[in-house]
């Protein structure tokens, strides 16, 4: 399995406007995905991400809040980051925020659409339990994020019927160190899990959602696009064969790089002119996982000039 998680950062616990992780070894470095994940207080919104490898970051999904407290969790992701040892994530608020923050790192063949899966469970009372649905391949990193927006006795633990945990932050004693992480890889097509809180009976929210692995470009593509002759004022057809790495296969065709044709396998030109002589024909195939390009294919246009011979 060419996907693992490892939690690199822990969280922060004090009334402040900034958080950072510390500073940690992951398990790939470069070239995979990271993640931060971020609780934090009602009232207030995050104005910057950043961290010490200068990586962007991009929401993922929309803040969402629980009930009681209104306390928020955010999920950000970089794709394809500059990762390793001695990383750390530090996330400003506009106004104290009691804030949690974890860094991990998904590694993994890198991808266009990586994400899978999300899954959102605000307002709930413990224990918690969320089922991933079905996820488009097997041995995906799964990840969750929860939070609880009042105090309580116990720290919360993580269970599971079917996926095997890589790594967690479980201490959720109370409120102002609300946060867990769980980074888990799923044994089937689906994990279900539940998070318990003991005898609490306090509400809060969870947030998941799934890493896929991808494969080393999505598609596989089997036969790739031939040249093709043609006379001026003919048209030429080209076709492409791909099997599919999970879900539905697409196809975008490219004339010198720009899109022409419809979602389909095959390409047929308009009726061809003198500047089309020459022209790279390439398609682009998407699927769940990710897309692959194929070879260039030549378009020769035949003229009145190559013609010219004849009448010798």
């Amino acid at each position: 399995m060419a996907i693992a998680a490892a939690l690199i950062g822990t969280r922060g616990t004090s009334s402040t406007n900034t958080v950072s992780t510390v500073a940690g070894t992951s398990t790939g470095g470069s070239g995979n995905h990271g993640l931060i994940f971020v609780s934090f207080d009602a009232g207030v919104t995050i104005s910057t991400v950043a961290d010490s490898k200068s990586n962007t970051w991009t929401l993922k999904d929309s803040v969402i809040s629980s009930t009681g407290d209104a306390s928020k969790i955010a999920v950000y992701y970089c794709l394809n980051w500059t990762g390793g040892a001695s990383h750390n994530a530090t996330v400003t608020f506009s106004g104290n925020a009691f804030p949690t923050c974890h860094l991990v790192e998904a590694t993994g063949a890198a991808t266009s659409s990586p994400f899978d899966v999300s899954v959102t469970n605000a307002g709930q009372s413990h224990p918690f339990s969320v089922a991933s649905g079905v996820l488009s391949q097997a041995a995906e990193a799964v990840f969750l994020f929860g939070e609880q927006n009042s105090g309580g006795t116990s720290a919360d633990n993580y269970t599971s019927s079917n996926a095997t945990l890589l790594s967690q932050e479980p201490d959720l004693t109370n409120f102002w160190t609300s946060g867990v992480t769980v980074a888990i890889t799923a044994a089937t097509g689906s994990v279900n899990y539940n998070l318990q809180k003991g005898t609490s009976s306090v509400t809060g929210a969870i947030k998941l959602f799934s890493v896929k692995e991808g494969g080393a470009g999505g598609p596989t593509i089997n036969t790739q696009p031939q040249n093709a002759t043609v006379y001026r004022g003919q048209t030429a057809n080209f076709t492409v064969s791909a099997t599919t790495s999970g879900g539905t296969l697409h196809y975008q065709w490219k004339d010198d790089g720009v899109n022409v044709g419809a979602d389909s396998n095959s390409y047929t030109t308009a009726a061809t002119v003198d500047s089309d002589n020459g022209a790279q024909i390439t398609c682009a195939v998407t699927d769940d996982n990710g897309t692959t390009t194929s070879a260039a294919a030549t378009l020769t246009v035949l003229t009145v000039a190559n013609l010219a011979w004849f009448s010798a």
